[in-house]
């Protein structure tokens, strides 16, 4: 067994193996990929796709289904939903003991729906904080609010459940939820 240190972040790699024979010669080696874990996500988060790749999801983002990939548009780059299915920034975020609000604008048409799950690569556990079922005439802000403090970390994810229509989301924040006077 052994310890790898000093790895960044959403990084693959690749490690050699090999064994040493009494001889002091080394045996035949065998090559492992992997991949490191994302960092936490650190509050207060903005989250935008203009340094992405078109055409591709960004690291650290988990696509449970085909068509999620950033597009670029009018010198903007946002991440679109064109498939059904579940898409999760796959760094967890701490809820602090004041809660945690997540605020995003969207665009486009379908079925949409917005919320977090408690297990990344697990879509059974996606809760629903909210939808969008129409069109929107240009980007409209949503937000919504993660009160639990109990629930420990969660990921923010993202649901299409049809085919139907072009969804895009953008400028995506993650605070501490602040009492509301």
């Amino acid at each position: 067994s052994y310890t790898a240190t000093g790895l960044s972040p959403a990084t693959a790699y690749t490690a050699v193996l090999s064994s040493m024979c009494s001889d002091g010669s080394l045996s035949a080696s065998a090559s492992v990929g992997f991949t490191t874990a994302c960092d936490a996500l650190t509050l207060p988060a903005a989250i935008d796709f203009e340094d992405a790749t078109a055409d591709q999801l960004p690291p650290c983002w988990i696509a449970q289904g085909s068509g999620t990939a950033v597009q670029v548009a009018d010198n903007n780059s946002y991440l679109s939903f064109s498939n059904a299915g579940l898409t999760v920034l796959n760094k967890p975020v701490a809820i602090p003991a004041t809660g945690l609000r997540v605020a995003f604008e969207r665009n486009g048409s379908g079925d949409f729906y917005y919320g977090y799950v408690t297990n990344s690569s697990d879509a059974s556990t996606f809760v629903q904080m909210g939808s969008a079922n129409y069109s929107d005439n240009g980007w409209t802000t949503y937000d919504f609010a993660i009160e639990d403090a109990t629930l420990g970390q969660v990921y923010i994810a993202f649901s299409k459940t049809s085919s139907y229509g072009l969804t895009m989301v953008d400028n995506i924040n993650v605070v501490d939820l602040q009492p509301r006077c």
